[in-house]
């Protein structure tokens, strides 16, 4: 059952990508909405450019792509959680989860077996969400695990 739900968040982010690209995709500045965290020590920002966000099925997915590099992150929460923390456990039918796709959204992911999610705002008429997160992150085909810190983001979603 997870597989599934990875697989649904990846088509989700994936259609996403195509929807968000413009022509000025090589911008990793944030202007105002950001995705970023550190992946085993090292930086990851997404281009403001292919952000995205999307409340569907009482989910609020949220996706972001590093142009460059290809890595990717999706995160995912139970559109009626409020403002406050939560804890990453990697079960199927948790309010909240992550994902890290290191060479793009089609490749090897890592989800989230551990870790915290806070949101610090949420403004459902805006719809915006901004919070933290941290995890750790587990390849199912290799047992390889992963480090996921300094997590933030601010984003919108659409409904």
């Amino acid at each position: 059952m997870k597989t599934v739900k990875t697989l649904f968040l990846a088509f989700v982010a994936t259609s996403f990508l195509f929807v968000s690209c413009n022509n000025n995709d090589d911008d990793p500045t944030p202007s105002g909405k950001y995705l970023r965290a550190k992946v085993d020590g090292v930086a990851y920002e997404s281009n403001t450019s292919l952000l995205s966000g999307q409340a569907v099925f009482g989910q609020v997915l949220l996706s972001g792509f590093e142009n460059a590099s290809g890595r990717s992150f999706t995160l995912d929460f139970t559109e009626n959680l409020a403002v406050g923390s939560y804890t990453f456990n990697g079960s199927v039918g948790n309010d909240v989860a992550a994902a890290y796709y290191p060479g793009g959204i089609a490749g090897a992911s890592y989800g989230d077996i551990s870790g915290n999610f806070t949101i610090l705002e949420y403004d459902t008429v805006a719809n915006s969400v901004k919070g933290t997160f941290n995890f750790v992150g587990v390849n199912d085909v290799n047992v390889d695990t992963i480090n996921v810190t300094n997590g933030e983001f601010f984003m919108e979603y659409q409904q």
